[in-house]
């Protein structure tokens, strides 16, 4: 996910839209200000910010939403698969 516009009530909206200084915003954040610096200058020439959440993907999606669709047809046939058994079932991919 990339960001380019500041969400409302975030550290760059207050800096850009409000007029906050950047010292005040980071201390008001609890970032330091080189941090915020960084990320108003990439903002500013159009970079953006990216943010990914969560841990880092190790299947591709396409990937992944064949395996859950195996794991699902599984519980419709009543084949239950244990953890061990999605374990291995990820591998394969």
């Amino acid at each position: 996910m990339v960001i380019g516009k500041p969400a409302e009530g975030s550290m760059h909206c207050s800096v850009l839209m409000y007029g906050k200084s950047q010292k005040k915003a980071a201390s008001d954040f609890g970032v330091p200000q080189q941090t915020l610096h960084r990320h108003l200058e990439n903002a500013k020439n159009g970079d953006g910010v990216d943010k990914v959440p969560g841990r880092p993907r190790i299947l591709v999606r396409t990937d992944e939403d064949e395996l859950v669709s195996v794991i699902i047809n599984l519980e419709k046939w009543l084949f239950g698969p244990t953890k061990i058994d999605i374990r291995q079932l990820a591998y394969q991919y």
